[in-house]
């Protein structure tokens, strides 16, 4: 059940560029956000999307730490349906 556009950590433009890492992050949480209210919206909230996603992301990425089930709430908690500055934007 992980995410098919998360193909791993921070991409290397990150380690080029240290300014770009918040936005880098940024974007990864609103896209891991947006996909959590997706998911719950197809599958309901019985399904347990985002329990079942933080054991995925912890087991394919272990090295990195923020996928606990909280954390993952507060991914999606303020945005809805809305891009990260409350607008389907891309920051650029």
């Amino acid at each position: 059940m992980t995410l098919p556009g998360l193909a791993g950590p921070p991409s290397s433009r990150v380690r080029e560029n240290p300014i770009s890492v918040n936005r880098e992050i940024v974007l990864l949480y609103w896209q891991i956000g947006r996909d959590i209210l997706t998911r719950q919206k197809q599958h309901g909230w019985g399904a347990k999307v985002i329990d079942r996603l933080a054991a995925d992301l912890r087991r394919e990425f272990p090295g990195m730490e923020g996928f606990s089930p909280r954390n993952l709430k507060y991914m999606r908690g303020p945005l809805g349906s809305r891009g990260p500055l409350g607008s389907d934007q891309v920051i650029s």
